[in-house]
């Protein structure tokens, strides 16, 4: 196929237009999945018309997010050869810089983030032309690498293939400035005679576009700018990108040969793989049904609450006026039978057992919500908590992986522009190892010495991600107290110990205590005897030492415990009374 000829342009145009309409039904499940997660009150008109309570799917998102993705990764890039490992630092820099410079942690993070709502997250990576410089006495073209979110609704994919793997194209529509495409291509500017499109708040297939939720509908002519809008189509195997304007697809405006080092401008992340069909599942298209199920018996148990009424019946009306005119304390006389106490309505005893059933339904469907957001202790005791934290973290693994991996391939595509771009120049700042100090190093076309092959490239997956202060402080008593300890007299064998400075730094930054770097003084040399205490008198050593080790079990109480109690006490089983105490006990 060649997309040059216009019988083969025309198959390409109608195979992309015939996709982007089986999208239609994966566009729409996720529009309405977004608006579950915004809920009731993120703009007018927009997510759900009825009360939302539960934020269910915004609370598994903020979990998911920050389990998978923080900021970008850095780079960690190696060579085989001796000559060639101080440009790997030096690109690795490079890489380190165009990664901030294009926002890659930002955009990573709306990719990650669109994931669980998508069945497919993609990225699109390329080059953009920012003109021309004089550059060793001749015009060059200035260009600079942007890593772009595509919006689902703007992405197509061929849906004939049989995987999400190999698809004969796949492409994305995006808006261009008239007067850019003007300068890009006047001669089919001309020829197509085009002015602006309508920018409204629907897909070409008809359907709402989920950003519709935040602003009102808007047309080409309303816009500050008049634009247009452009396909992009990658033809994976002539490795081609094919432009052409969405309103007068008759010719396409450019068709360019990319040479890089990967499989094209795309990169995507999924997570779950449906077989023999080119599109995958969406995490939380799981979590949808439970999230809106949980808020609809929400919904009816604060019904029942809102209408439950407590009066008092009396036999006759002055009776009634009598108390009803009383204060507290006071003697009032009645005749007849004596009040009575009625209740009506309240809570269905029965819904609210199923709604807290529900709730762990949804925590174990999410892959156990609540330990891999440390929501609630699930457990009774530390060890089996620590078990539990162990195998949600596992559930989760396969995600990291597929996230590092798109992570890498993105990171991949930077540093081959950043090789490759014939007038890129830099100032890096290289610090000296062991030294602490940093020194100037050029990054330029003269500096780039072998061939980009020549280097091995990957990425620090867990610089994506970030440990709460509560952790490190874990991970530095757990290697302080078991690894660092034992080995301080094979240390002092080889004439090394510990930094405490630097160690009570980490604990002061860690813990945000300041003050505890004052605790640690310097003391006087001549107290440095073999011996000598703080007064420079010798400490004696007791002849005998006892040490004495004291277990105690203080009883506690978990969520799942409490809720499991309450269940049985409200369909009237019977509880232990350990099961009755540990309902009323707090949880943590």
């Amino acid at each position: 196929m060649d997309p040059r000829k216009p019988r083969d342009f025309k198959r390409l145009v109608l195979a992309v237009r015939d996709s982007y309409q089986k999208l239609a039904p994966f566009r729409a499940k996720r529009t309405a999945l977004i608006k579950a997660f915004v809920g009731s009150d993120y703009a007018r008109g927009a997510g759900e018309t009825k009360t939302v309570y539960l934020y269910l799917l915004a609370m598994a998102t903020q979990i998911y997010v920050r389990q998978l993705v923080v900021r970008a990764p850095s780079a960690n890039i190696t060579s085989p050869y001796v000559e060639l490992r101080a440009l790997a630092r030096d690109l690795e820099l490079a890489c380190d810089e165009a990664s901030r410079e294009t926002k890659f942690g930002i955009t990573l993070r709306r990719a990650v983030t669109d994931s669980l709502f998508s069945p497919i997250a993609v990225v699109k990576v390329g080059l953009e032309g920012k003109g021309q410089k004089d550059y060793q006495g001749e015009k060059v073209d200035v260009t600079d690498p942007f890593v772009f979110k595509v919006s689902f609704d703007d992405y197509v994919v061929d849906m004939s293939a049989r995987s999400a793997y190999s698809p004969a194209f796949e492409g994305d529509k995006y808006y261009k400035e008239f007067d850019e495409l003007v300068r890009l291509y006047p001669d089919k500017m001309k020829e197509l005679d085009v002015k602006s499109d309508d920018l409204g708040m629907q897909t070409e297939s008809g359907e709402d576009r989920a950003e519709s939720m935040s602003h009102e509908p808007t047309s080409g002519e309303d816009s500050y700018r008049a634009r247009l809008s452009v396909w992009d189509v990658w033809l994976p195997e002539s490795r081609e990108l094919v432009t052409y304007l969405a309103a007068k697809p008759e010719s396409p405006l450019s068709i360019i040969k990319l040479d890089t080092t990967d499989d094209g401008p795309y990169h995507k992340v999924w997570y779950n793989d449906v077989p023999d069909n080119a599109m995958p599942m969406a995490p939380f298209s799981s979590l949808k049904n439970i999230h809106e199920l949980a808020n609809s018996l929400f919904r009816r148990m604060a019904s029942q609450a809102q209408k439950q009424k407590r009066v008092v019946g009396f036999s006759d009306e002055e009776s009634a006026n009598r108390f009803k005119t009383s204060n507290d304390g006071d003697g009032i006389f009645w005749e007849g039978q004596p009040p009575q106490e009625f209740s009506v309505g309240g809570l269905d005893q029965t819904v609210l057992a199923f709604f807290l059933q529900l709730k762990d339904v949804f925590s174990w469907t999410a892959g156990n919500l609540d330990t891999l957001g440390g929501l609630s202790p699930m457990a009774d005791t530390a060890k089996q908590e620590g078990m539990l934290q162990s195998s949600a973290g596992g559930s989760i693994e396969d995600m990291k992986d597929a996230v590092s991996e798109f992570a890498r391939s993105i990171m991949h595509k930077i540093a081959w522009y950043e090789w490759t771009d014939p007038i890129r120049e830099r100032t890096l700042q290289k610090e000296i190892p062991g030294l602490g100090e940093f020194i100037e190093v050029d990054w330029s076309p003269e500096t780039r010495q072998g061939d980009f092959l020549d280097f091995n490239f990957d990425i620090n997956p867990h610089s994506m991600r970030e440990d709460s202060p509560s952790t490190k402080v874990r991970k530095l008593n757990e290697m302080v107290t078991n690894v660092f300890m034992p080995l301080q007299p094979f240390l002092q064998q080889q004439g090394m110990t510990m930094d405490i400075n630097r160690m009570v730094k980490l604990y002061a930054d860690y813990t945000n205590m300041p003050e505890l770097e004052d605790l640690i003084v310097p003391i006087d040399p001549s107290m440095m005897e073999q011996g000598a205490g703080p007064t420079g008198n010798p400490t004696p050593k007791p002849a005998h030492t006892t040490r004495t080790y004291e277990r105690v079990n203080r009883p506690g109480a978990t969520r799942v415990g409490k809720d499991v109690a309450l269940m049985q006490t409200m369909l009237g089983g019977g509880v232990q009374p350990s099961e009755a105490a540990a309902a009323g006990r707090s949880v943590g």
